[in-house]
């Protein structure tokens, strides 16, 4: 059995910034104070899309596959309220979190 999740964790309203631009954002509420958006590569596209120069493209960073794609779109949340960035891989009882 596997386990696998990448996802954004704040307030609601917070994450709704991510929705709002990006269409393969889905805000799942988790309690009323809290949040997610699962990262799914097509999201993690069109971030990448919106924010990439020239010289860049998907790198891993710290371990972290998605983090180089989300990073301008996490540091901009970040001025507005408490962000997280998660990931957890696990398959068969071995894995990766971060």
């Amino acid at each position: 059995m596997g386990h696998y999740l990448h996802a954004i964790v704040g307030a609601p309203e917070l994450l709704d910034r991510v929705a709002v631009r990006f269409p393969a954002a889905v805000v799942v509420p988790l309690s009323p104070a809290l949040a997610m958006v699962p990262v799914p590569a097509e999201l993690v596209d069109e971030i990448d899309a919106a924010t990439r120069d020239a010289s860049r493209g998907i790198k891993r960073a710290d371990g972290l596959l998605h983090l180089c794609a989300l990073e301008a779109l996490l540091a901009d949340l970040s001025c507005h309220g408490a962000v997280a960035y998660i990931e957890t891989e696990y398959f068969g009882g071995r894995g990766e979190q971060g």
